[in-house]
């Protein structure tokens, strides 16, 4: 057969669009395989809900999908949630100096209880392999605690775990209660004001119906909304900081709420009160609790052993974000940043809302609304699998009043987060994985690399823990006493 100029041009020309056409399909599936991931996202408190069924439902074995990077951005999302709105009055509570060092200590330490909780979890998984019987994967903490402790410690867990999460709950509550508060209050058009209690009560009813449902399909598919509400959390409060740091004065209101002053930004290095630091770390440790979510993330991820990478990487992220956050609100409010809420500091020159509060405040609310009714049903679904084995809606509403209480009868986020921090965080996210850590090595006589080294850090790890523990609670039950003190003369519906 005779090859002429033409025959050569359209077999490069048919080359060419093989080679196109296959760059396409490349690029299709690639882009098929992204959004296969990121419809498969979740946040851990939806992933720790999906879990929380009977054991015999759940999978020996269940196959990963999550990627390492989506992993890292699942930690984080579960990191970073609205109490960073007290950042800015930690800075102030002990100084630019010393906060930064408090945060960066307790960002090392959850790392290092990350770690701990990762490698006992390799432990479970080599004694599941060695076992001739069938054995479930550790997919929840109370999996943890039952290879290391048995039944008794499987029902501790459950009855502590969800103990706490009901009180975060009632956190949410309260953080709900004063965000549309702040939303509603205050504007021209409105002739009257609008009662913290009332928000709740108001709230509490929507959720009544919410924490009815147990399939919470519909909420998770909304819960992904956390990855937009952390980049606006920390926006929102470093933009609103640095416009009145460089301004040198920021607007605050008078008592009375008609007069306003514009007094100069006052910045301290240092705490007066050297027990401060103990209040703060506590609420730093509330801040990064991830824990109960480590096994669930770990048993979604498509590569379970790149666990460890993931975990420094979302505890160095998060550490930024709260000092970021922090920094910002402290640079603009000072000394005078409030410890409650760094909301009540958002007012512009004229004593009206700042655009910033109002993007915050709406961001806050969506998101609590989201996340409240998904760890609402975690501890929903645990406590009707240890009372009755089925769903029972006077459970829940038991459970909704509860809840409820807590944010009418003791509204004070800062004090409640303190209380929260010092006490179940310190015990059952610092403290028991430590001690289910060795007891894993010591039963299966692992060998730990650099066993002494590990020792003596554990060792700090402890004693702070027990710090935070003593300190941090009698702080947070004098500041208790004294708002409730407070709170006793001041009118139910105020």
């Amino acid at each position: 057969a005779m090859t002429t100029p033409l025959t050569v041009e359209m077999g490069s020309n048919i080359s060419n669009v093989t080679n196109v056409n296959s760059s396409r399909r490349d690029v299709r599936t690639k882009l098929s395989s992204v959004s296969s991931k990121l419809s498969n996202f979740e946040i851990g408190f939806a992933q720790l809900n999906r879990k929380m069924s009977l054991d015999e439902d759940r999978e020996a074995d269940p196959p990963g999908s999550t990627s390492t990077m989506a992993s890292v951005a699942n930690l984080v999302i579960t990191m970073v949630g609205a109490g960073i709105l007290n950042f800015p009055g930690m800075f102030a509570t002990t100084g630019y100096l010393v906060t930064p060092c408090v945060l960066a200590v307790v960002a090392l330490i959850v790392c290092e209880i990350g770690r701990v909780m990762n490698e006992s979890i390799n432990i479970i998984e080599a004694r599941r392999r060695r076992s001739p019987r069938p054995m479930l994967r550790p997919q929840r903490y109370d999996d943890l605690m039952e290879a290391a402790f048995g039944p008794r410690g499987k029902l501790f867990s459950l009855f502590a775990m969800n103990g706490t999460l009901l009180l975060v709950d009632a956190l949410y509550l309260i953080l709900i209660g004063q965000t549309l508060q702040y939303l509603l209050n205050g504007w021209r058009w409105m002739p009257w004001k609008i009662a913290y209690k009332t928000c709740v009560v108001a709230m509490s009813t929507i959720m009544a119906c919410l924490t009815l449902f147990d399939d919470m399909a519909f909420i998770t598919r909304m819960a992904n909304i956390g990855c937009v509400t952390c980049v606006v959390y920390v926006l929102t409060i470093a933009t609103a900081g640095f416009r009145y740091g460089i301004a040198g004065n920021f607007p605050v209101k008078s008592e009375n709420g008609q007069d306003m002053s514009f007094p100069v930004q006052a910045y301290d290095a240092c705490p007066a009160d050297w027990l401060a630091p103990f209040s703060v770390m506590t609420k730093c440790l509330l801040c990064f609790a991830y824990q109960p979510c480590i096994p669930t993330v770990r048993a979604e991820m498509e590569n379970p052993e790149r666990m460890g990478f993931s975990i420094k990487v979302a505890c160095f992220s998060t550490f930024s974000v709260y000092a970021l956050a922090g920094a910002g609100g402290y640079y603009g409010f000072g000394s005078k940043a409030d410890r409650e809420s760094v909301l009540n500091n958002m007012i512009s020159d004229t004593g009206s809302k700042m655009p910033e509060g109002l993007v915050l405040s709406s961001a806050v609310a969506l998101n609590l609304f989201v996340t409240f009714p998904i760890l609402m049903n975690v501890v929903n679904r645990a406590a009707e699998n240890a009372l009755i084995g089925k769903y029972c809606a006077p459970v829940r509403m038991v459970l909704l009043a509860l809840c409820v209480s807590i944010a009418i009868f003791m509204p004070y986020f800062n004090v409640l987060m303190g209380l929260i921090g010092a006490i179940p965080v310190c015990i059952l996210l610092t403290l028991v994985p430590l001690v289910m850590f060795w007891k894993l090595v010591h039963d299966d006589g692992v060998k730990v690399p650099y066993r002494n080294l590990q020792i003596v850090w554990h060792c700090f790890v402890v004693l702070f823990g027990l710090l935070c523990l003593g300190m941090g609670s009698s702080l947070a039950f004098e500041d208790l006493r004294k708002n409730l003190e407070k709170g006793s003369r001041d009118p139910f519906w105020a």
